[in-house]
């Protein structure tokens, strides 16, 4: 079916709306705002604008065939014209990628959620009196200003979020996509850096943000958000940014911007979260050259005005004269954004292949340690063999003729074997044998396939841990059984 049929019939199952977010099929979901949650891209999908056409009764078919004969009739009219400059500007919005990236609580999701707010509310008035943008959903608690009782907000329910204490709220990266300045920015939400289950829970979800980004080339900018009155240089804070920083290669350094949020405290100025911020980059970071400047890399904003929607929308009692409050937080916040994005949007892309590249280069040589060690074990068996039969020799009387016939030592050798092919093999222990051959115990790892090239298994599949060897050179890899 052609182009134009289609846009007759309507998008069909990749391009249907949806407030559900992203489509099973992995296209983009529309909220009522026209706002887009943007969904894993599926390979070889089909045609963004137009999509599949739906199914439709006869009587329907009819129908849309006489609308397809008239649209073909009206394509040299001025009215087609307009349309097709109209379907054309549309595809020609450039699209900008930009990734989020912080400590969990640090207000990412949450951030989002106000951007699109500020961009299609000039003034939090606006947002009052129309139905304001929910890409996220939010839960927090106040108190109530009579009684001082707990008041439970909540506000949509995303499947993508938890309302864990201490964990990071959100599960896994996910892509959302609004209009600025006649461009399309796709901001990247990600698990929170710090989560409360530890450093294998961290380094889980900054494994699942390397796999969501393998869906694109390039980013923009990467947005590190961080509390603006951050005063505690603790562990956690000092293993966020470091680990941010060494997954990173370092041509991204020119597309990294620092998002302070909770800036009322500090009047949407530097506070002790950008002089905390400053002084771990000299010292951790001299090398990366990243100075910290206002309205340039460094933006101050406080997204309280978007939870007083939500609260309000929930029934919360504000006072009267709290309005004003949260204008001036609204118009400030709204400002520095569309500075950021501003300034985002200038700079050349990041090359996501450089970082792609450097975490697999940190995987593989962290990978060798294994291998490395069980030589080195070897090693030094063989050493200490070879330590014993010389002071045995040293000790014993017997005549050289005599020791040849007696003495013997055993030395273990370590052999590469090029396969043929690619095999994965469980190294489990519920999937270990112990055999014997030519006497001696050992061990028999059970082979999950023959001849199967494995890539990026940690990531995708759970469960017992596997050891993969890639033949001519015999690379060591660790992943996940089926």
């Amino acid at each position: 079916m052609n182009k134009y049929a289609r846009k007759i019939f309507g998008k069909g199952k990749k391009g249907r709306k949806s407030k559900d977010g992203p489509s099973a099929e992995g296209g983009d979901g529309y909220d009522d705002s026209g706002f887009v949650i943007a969904g894993l891209p599926k390979e070889g999908s089909h045609d963004e604008e137009y999509g599949e056409p739906m199914e439709t009764s006869s009587e329907s078919t009819v129908q849309g065939l006489n609308s397809i004969f008239k649209w073909l009739s009206l394509k040299d009219t001025d009215e087609c014209r307009k349309q097709n400059q109209k379907t054309a500007s549309k595809k020609a919005l450039p699209k900008y990628n930009i990734l989020l990236l912080g400590g969990s609580g640090a207000g990412k999701s949450t951030t989002i959620n106000s951007f699109a707010n500020y961009e299609k509310y000039p003034t939090i008035k606006d947002a009052v009196k129309n139905k304001f943008v929910e890409l996220i959903s939010s839960s927090f608690k106040l108190a109530h200003p009579e009684t001082d009782e707990e008041f439970c907000i909540k506000s949509g329910h995303d499947a993508n979020e938890s309302d864990i204490l201490g964990q990071s709220r959100t599960k896994d990266p996910m892509a959302y996509r609004f209009t600025f300045a006649d461009k399309i920015i796709r901001l990247i939400d990600t698990p929170g850096m710090g989560d409360a289950r530890g450093l294998k829970a961290d380094k889980e979800n900054f494994e699942k943000i390397l796999e969501y980004l393998k869906n694109y080339e390039t980013l923009h900018g990467i947005i590190i958000m961080m509390k603006s009155n951050e005063t505690l240089n603790s562990t956690a804070f000092n293993y966020c940014i470091t680990e941010l920083f060494s997954r990173l290669h370092r041509s991204a350094s020119e597309n990294i911007f620092f998002c302070f949020t909770f800036s009322r405290n500090t009047f949407y100025r530097a506070g002790d979260g950008f002089y905390l911020l400053n002084q771990v980059l000299n010292e951790e970071f001299p090398d990366a050259k990243l100075e910290l400047k206002s309205k340039v890399n460094c933006f101050f904003i406080d997204n309280e005005a978007y939870r007083y929607l939500v609260a309000k929308k929930a029934g919360y009692p504000f006072e009267t004269d709290q309005m004003a409050e949260f204008a001036v937080a609204w118009n400030k916040s709204a400002d520095q954004t569309r500075q950021m994005f501003s300034h985002i949007i200038k700079k050349s892309p990041h090359n996501l292949l450089h970082t792609f590249k450097l975490n697999m280069a940190q995987n593989f040589i962290a990978e060798l340690a294994e291998p490395i060690v069980r030589l080195q074990k070897n090693i030094f068996s063989n050493m200490n063999t070879i330590e014993r039969q010389k002071q045995s020799i040293e000790s014993d009387s017997s005549t050289i003729d005599e020791l040849k016939k007696t003495m013997h030592m055993t030395i273990s050798d370590m052999k590469m074997v090029v396969l043929e092919a690619p095999n994965t093999v469980c190294a489990s222990n519920k999937c270990r044998e112990i055999v014997l051959v030519n006497g001696v115990k050992k061990v028999d790892l059970k082979k999950c396939c023959i001849a199967c090239p494995v890539e990026d298994i940690p990531t995708r599949k759970k469960g017992n841990n596997l050891t993969i060897f890639i033949p001519k050179n015999n690379l060591f890899s660790k992943g996940s059984c089926y």
